[in-house]
């Protein structure tokens, strides 16, 4: 196969690529942590999430400075990420092209063959615009073995060795622990080129230590605030790692390991396959020990796909050699096996993970983009810049909204994330909270994000902290901080839930600082026979959550004045709303008899009657209500319940 060729097949390969990385291009919510801190970095505030918290809330501090030179120069950080993340993912075609040549000595056709498999794989296409350092890591760490993997009697190749994982340790921390293998395998495999082997580490070094002196002398810990948040080896995340590695083994070619034996029963560059095997294995075994990931598409394990596709070509291209002298049947087969597994591995790159997660990444990763987005615009444009916000979901409110935060994840925030806790099964990063600590740094917002997209949204129905919690209460064992906050009493004191239409049908939940509450009940131990006052504290408590001590309240109200039928009405549905329906019945017949003209007492008749079960009672109630209501908020609910079979 002449170059020319291989430059045409490679160039193809790069086009279709392309066309696949547009199937899936969304940045997912947590590349906005990434795009916060580098926005803050080049407005000159420094590397931090809020101004003036020094917290390393991020992973990826070379993808996070390049991000913010773009910022610098006028690019927008998303736009930015999306593009280079494009460009490193292509990139990544001609580097296991050489890889494979330089580092494996396969023929073109079966180094091809590999960079075939890259241009299928789901995964691979996802994080290319998933916004994240994904793609920036995966070419750098390419690259990083296939210059460890050349003779290290090469002159200066040390040095560049150390600066290529140098670089991707900047991208990701767990190159730190590649490297060492690599040096490992150059004083094992030239022990008389020690200056070489010195170059390495001396090379990796002059990049390591000043970025570790950094990190202690300006966030006070040796690894990333992320680090402790999310981690915690136990049986549990073990757990979530396998099942991750797994479904990334499944999908990516665990049925072929057989063929390695081809190139570990092959003497001539076997120190080098067991090189790449062992640097991938170290890095599965890493991703094991921290969880894996949340997010779908095997984001921890796909920058290493492509030795990985390369060591199983090589493979394959090792037995079929063997076989060459046999029958010509035999031959023809054993040549084959590298072009059906590359195959095997496109389909399965592709099918299996859009099978696994294709409909959640529609439904979720992509419908949300513009909902959250919107969510945070409309809280920068809404509330004065230095409103405190606790919210959950780091990403796109933030970034957008620019409002300083309490991350209730502790992901940017030391506090949480140095709790000792221990953490269980579920949404990884998503365990540990510490909601008396949020309470005391007394938010003005609290942002829950429990699915408001939902079509049965009402907020004049759903807007109390009863059935914001009843939401969120089935995510307690995944995702509990939320829920824990919630349900605590000083929070339902002290916030009022909110609701913003920020766009047509599109609401907003929130809580708000609320102090109305507090003296509300002051104002009434200091007037305890004013109706009006009562009635207040009533509408308050309910709104807040506390159905039980509102009905109370408003009982209280309209014994001190029974002219209003206001109360009466309120009296009726709180009792309706917390499953008193005989109570709710009787006050609206005695409401009925105070006020036989009013319709609303009708409606609320008829309600009561239909949650005990007396139909029949009801419906005529309701077409009566509509003769003399026919318009307002209660009409259509009206005939909604007078069509129910």
């Amino acid at each position: 196969m002449s170059r020319g060729v291989v430059y045409l097949a490679l160039a193809g390969l790069v086009l279709v690529l392309a066309f696949h990385v547009m199937r899936y291009w969304v940045p997912v919510d947590d590349a906005f942590i990434a795009f916060r801190y580098a926005r803050n970095l080049s407005a000159g505030d420094g590397l931090v999430f809020n101004r003036g918290e020094r917290v390393e809330g991020y992973t990826d501090f070379l993808w996070v400075v390049v991000l913010a030179g773009a910022d610098r120069v006028g690019l927008d950080p998303p736009r930015a990420a999306g593009a280079l993340g494009l460009v490193f993912t292509l990139a990544l075609v001609p580097a296991t092209y050489l890889g494979g040549r330089r580092g494996l000595r396969l023929p073109r056709a079966h180094a091809l063959l590999s960079c075939l498999t890259l241009v299928s794989s789901a995964p691979l296409a996802m994080w290319a615009g998933g916004g994240l350092e994904t793609s920036l890591y995966g070419l750098l760490i390419t690259l990083a073995i296939s210059l460890a993997l050349r003779a290290p009697e090469r002159r200066r190749s040390g040095i560049v060795v150390g600066v290529f994982f140098g670089l991707a340790y900047l991208t990701r921390p767990e190159a730190a622990g590649l490297v060492a293998i690599a040096a490992g395998y150059w004083i094992l495999r030239a022990p008389d080129q020690r200056r070489n082997t010195l170059a390495l580490v001396v090379a990796f070094a002059a990049i390591f230590v000043p970025h570790l002196l950094f990190r202690l002398s300006y966030y006070g810990y040796p690894l990333p605030n992320t680090f402790y948040a999310k981690t915690d080896l136990s049986e549990a995340m073990i757990r979530d790692g396998l099942e991750y590695t797994g479904e990334f083994m499944i999908s990516h070619g665990i049925w072929a390991m057989p063929v390695l034996l081809g190139s570990l029963l092959t003497r001539r560059g076997r120190a080098k396959r067991t090189l790449v095997l062992t640097l991938l294995g170290a890095a599965t075994v890493y991703v094991v020990l921290v969880g894996g990931d949340i997010y779908p598409y095997s984001r921890f394990l796909i920058p290493y796909f492509p030795w990985w596709s390369l060591l199983l070509i090589d493979g394959c291209s090792k037995l079929s050699r063997r076989f060459e002298s046999g029958s010509t049947a035999v031959a023809v087969l054993a040549g084959a096996l590298p072009l059906v597994v590359a195959l095997s591995l496109c389909l399965s790159g592709k099918i299996l993970p859009d099978r696994a997660h294709r409909e959640a990444f529609e439904s979720s990763l992509r419908a949300s983009a513009p909902r959250m987005r919107a969510y945070g615009e409309w809280l920068g444009n809404n509330l004065p810049p230095d409103t405190l916000l606790a919210i959950s979901s780091l990403g796109r409110i933030p970034y957008y909204s620019e409002l300083p935060c309490v991350d209730m994840l502790g992901l940017a925030d030391e506090h949480i994330a140095h709790r000792e806790m221990e953490l269980d099964r579920g949404f990884l990063g998503h365990q540990k909270y510490d909601s008396e600590y949020v309470l005391s740094r007394k938010p003005d917002i609290v942002a829950i994000e429990y699915g408001t997209q939902e079509s049965d949204f009402d907020p004049a129905r759903d807007l109390t902290t009863k059935k914001i919690l009843e939401r969120v209460q089935p995510e307690k064992g995944w995702w509990p901080a939320p829920s824990d906050l919630i349900a605590r009493l000083e929070f339902q004191e002290a916030y009022s839930p909110r609701a913003a239409e920020v766009q047509p049908g599109l609401w907003f939940v929130y809580f708000e600082r609320d102090t109305r509450l507090a003296e509300l009940r002051e104002a009434v131990s200091a007037a305890p026979d004013d109706p009006e006052l009562r009635f207040l504290l009533g509408l308050r408590l309910r709104t807040h959550g506390f159905l039980d001590e509102a009905i109370s309240e408003m009982r209280r109200s309209v014994e001190r004045n029974p002219a209003a039928v206001t109360a009466w009405l309120n009296l009726g549905f709180f009792e309706i709303e917390a499953a008193r329906f005989e109570s709710a019945l009787a006050t609206f017949e005695q409401t009925e008899r105070r006020f036989p003209e009013h319709p609303h007492v009708t409606y609320g008749k008829a309600l009561a009657l239909l949650r005990l079960g007396r139909r029949a009672e009801a419906v005529p109630l309701w077409l009566e209500f509509l003769e003399r209501a026919p318009t307002g908020p209660f009409a259509d609910r009206a005939r909604e319940f007078s069509r129910l079979d």
